[in-house]
């Protein structure tokens, strides 16, 4: 898997091109066909580690020429993508982060594009993994 990995041709150009991870691909041919991002957006981006996903919503906000912003959460620790980026540590599932979420964007704002490439740590028993897949849901 490794081997495969490291030889694959979207790991390849997302390490030239500077992406986090493989996904900030999926998610510009998504906005490409579906045009999800524009200007002065608040994106919140849920499961943000390792970080393609929150890049190219920087990128396709035109963050660093607009009121644009993105918010990630996480529950492993992020580093920042730079001053239009918020990294949040926590589950999304608590309350308490939510009300952090309110506080920082405001009681009256709300966000533009929610998007979520989070996926529950999987043990191997079907059943299991099955109720934890539902329940990020």
């Amino acid at each position: 898997w490794i081997q495969r990995h490291l030889h694959d041709r979207y790991v390849l150009k997302a390490q030239a091109q500077n992406y986090r991870s493989r996904a900030a691909f999926k998610l510009k041919e998504l906005d490409d066909k579906c045009s999800i991002f524009r200007r002065n957006q608040l994106v919140l981006d849920l499961g943000c580690h390792p970080g393609g996903f929150s890049q190219v919503a920087l990128e396709r906000t035109m963050a660093s020429s607009s009121k644009s912003r993105v918010i990630g959460i996480d529950l492993q620790y992020m580093d920042s993508l730079g001053d239009k980026f918020t990294f949040m540590q926590g589950d999304v599932t608590d309350p308490a982060l939510f009300d952090r979420i309110i506080q920082e964007i405001g009681p009256d704002r709300r966000a533009d594009v929610v998007m979520s490439d989070m996926a529950p740590a999987m043990i191997g028993i079907k059943g299991d993994d099955h109720l934890n897949i539902v329940e990020l849901c």
